[in-house]
């Protein structure tokens, strides 16, 4: 790889990284939701 092609390449993988990290968020957000018995209206 060139350097520009690096550049091109790390920032198209941080925003990968930025969508596996809302996806995990959101599932632990679920999990605790279930383990709660509670509703998201219910945690605000």
């Amino acid at each position: 790889y060139g350097e520009d092609e690096l550049l091109e390449k790390w920032a198209r993988d941080s925003k990968i990284l930025d969508i596996f990290e809302g996806t995990q968020q959101i599932q632990m957000l679920i999990v605790a939701r279930r383990l709660l018995g509670k509703r998201s209206s219910e945690l605000k």
